[in-house]
């Protein structure tokens, strides 16, 4: 026992099946984590932080601006003629009507409302071009309940016209002139579901009504500090996101090396993940699928611990490794109900690991109606009470917004989001159908760049790394094949029970739906190809190894290819068109 016990300090190789394939053995301890692994962690974590949070967005963004809950009206005049060709503003929280007015007419006139917040808009002039004469006075309305940051003025050369005004409240709207970007980018303003998730955080932040109310609270809070920290700015509300983005790499270094119990294959699973296009462009965007995804895995994670850990020494024991697959668990519901998917997947690991636990130990004669207790007991706390704790402290917010909002507020706002995604039937031209999202066939386009030099193209879309996806699922089905002939391994098992307990809901849901939400699925794509070319390596030997090196040197080349579509950088026409793999790939319009 000393000397076994000394093997696993050490990290002791021989204390492990190689081969992994004996399903009458339980999922066994991990490799003990050495320096090795840390100095691999580290690296890989500052690699993914580099290439993750370079470009994120703007550090600053107009932050002092005018407020009308009602009408507010002001003269402008300028020292100089030119002609007005545009206007170019930037709303915050916006729900009412902009107008430019001379004596006799209209110049300009807009609508705003919150599709319009924190990103800059441009608004022409009623005739494309008007005549500004020196010294001409006109008037600014505006009315409604909008908030309006900075206001500027240029004529067909985007060159820019500070006016003059007399009124006190409209100087904000012209004191940070330095701010106004040439163009509106995803650098300098929100895009895509930022509008609801983004906003809804600053909201938060300032005590004021919520916007997005469809989702449970703890994602908006997670954006919201970085809110806190930045200000209001596009870094500011994607920074939080893309750190937990960033730490999902080392994460899922570390779950592969618990689960496939060798370092070259948990390392490889970590870079094909870390190189993923899903993982890049969905964790860089203010919205809260990233921090479902990573509480998902991290439940996943320490539902293995342990149950590694149960099998061994009881669940007694395991305790604390449960607990935190349960606090992981209820932070996943509390971001997106999506997040109680992984339910299914964990009961049946929870449950499996207390019939081996029962087996062995009614084999050795012990004590059985202790452990069942056990089993019980830290099922009763960590994957019951505890997810419910945390959920209902997600909304924390709520009562200290409003001291009238109880248990029945809770209640109500259950029932408002059932209602709305039960009922939810709109249309979207990126919209999919779940049975596609393996085959990679309908990436979602969030963002396409205006005001580009002619022949210029940039986008942002969200979909997956063809080699991952692609190799993904021939690795999945013979992970299945094995399971269904009896000879496949606990930790095959472990990694398909999970992908398709993510996967499989979604075969129920009537709603519209979107690649995206096969992101909590990519990990385990990762993780079956490793664990399933890591059986090879018995056959194999050097070409293995030569194989997994050029696998994921392709990773990371495909993932430069592809890196102006998942960043909004600005490409040729050309190599726009030569990004298109699949007709159903429209994320250029060429």
């Amino acid at each position: 026992m000393a000397e076994k016990a000394q093997n696993n300090r050490t990290g002791g190789a021989k204390e492990f099946r190689r081969d992994g394939l004996n399903n009458s053995q339980p999922l066994s301890a991990p490799l003990f984590w050495g320096r090795a692994d840390s100095v691999f962690a580290v690296l890989l974590t500052i690699a993914v932080a580099v290439f993750s949070l370079s470009c994120l967005g703007d550090r600053e963004a107009p932050q002092s601006g005018v407020y009308a809950e009602r009408e507010i009206r002001g003269e402008i005049c300028f020292s100089e003629s030119f002609t007005l060709s545009e206007l170019f503003f930037f709303p915050g929280i916006a729900k009412g009507e902009l107008t430019l007015a001379n004596e006799s007419s209209i110049v300009a006139y807009a609508e705003l409302d919150q599709n319009s917040s924190f990103q800059w808009k441009s608004l022409s002039s009623s005739d494309g071009v008007y005549q500004v004469k020196e010294g001409e006075t006109l008037t600014l309305i505006l009315s409604g309940n909008i908030r309006l940051e900075e206001l500027s003025f240029r004529d067909a050369s985007k060159t820019a016209y500070l006016p003059k005004t007399d009124t006190d409240e409209l100087r904000a709207l012209f004191d940070e002139a330095e701010l106004v970007p040439e163009n509106p980018t995803q650098l300098n303003g929100m895009y895509f579901d930022e509008i609801y998730h983004g906003r809804t955080a600053y909201e938060m932040l300032k005590g004021l009504e919520y916007y997005e109310t469809v989702h449970p609270p703890l994602g908006k809070l997670l954006i919201m500090l970085g809110v806190a920290v930045f200000g209001m700015t596009p870094f500011g509300w994607r920074i939080v996101g893309a750190v937990f983005g960033v730490m999902m790499a080392p994460l899922l270094y570390a779950f592969a090396l618990r689960l496939i119990k060798k370092r070259e294959w948990a390392a490889f699973a970590a870079v094909l993940f870390s190189f993923d296009f899903m993982r890049f462009a969905q964790t860089r965007l203010a919205t809260i699928d990233v921090y479902l995804v990573f509480f998902i895995m991290l439940a996943g994670f320490f539902m293995l611990c342990g149950c590694q850990k149960a099998l061994e020494e009881g669940f007694a024991a395991a305790t604390p490794c449960f607990a935190g697959g349960g606090a992981a668990f209820g932070l996943a519901a509390a971001t997106k109900w999506s997040g109680v998917y992984a339910a299914a997947g964990l009961a049946i690991f929870y449950f499996g690991c207390f019939y081996a636990r029962m087996k062995r130990l009614k084999a050795a004669g012990g004590d059985v109606k202790s452990e069942t207790k056990a089993f019980l007991a830290c099922g009763l706390g960590c994957y019951i009470i505890l997810p419910l704790l945390i959920y209902l402290a997600s909304y924390l917010p709520y009562f200290l917004k409003d001291a009238g909002f109880g248990l029945q507020g809770i209640i109500a706002h259950q029932e408002l989001m059932y209602s709305y995604h039960s009922s939810l039937e709109a249309a979207h031209p990126f919209m999919s159908s779940w049975y596609t999202w393996p085959l990679d066939l309908r990436p979602i386009w969030y963002y396409m760049g205006t005001g580009l030099p002619a022949g210029m193209y940039a986008s942002i879309a969200s979909f997956g790394s063809p080699l991952l996806w692609w190799l993904g699922l021939p690795a999945l089905l013979a992970l299945f094949l094995s399971a269904i002939a009896c000879r496949g391994s606990r930790e095959g098992c472990f990694v398909l029970v999970s992908y398709l307990s993510l996967l499989l809901p979604w075969a129920l849901i009537e709603r519209s739906a979107f690649i995206y939400h096969y992101f909590p699925c990519v990990p385990f794509l990762a993780l079956a190809l490793a664990l399933a070319l890591s059986r090879l390596e018995t056959g194999l030997g050097k070409d293995l190894k030569l194989l997994r090196w050029s696998l994921m040197a392709a990773a990371a080349l495909l993932f430069a290819y592809f890196y102006p579509a998942l960043s909004g950088l600005p490409v040729s026409r050309g190599y726009a068109a030569s990004l298109l793999w699949l007709k159903s790939w429209g994320f250029y319009i060429l």
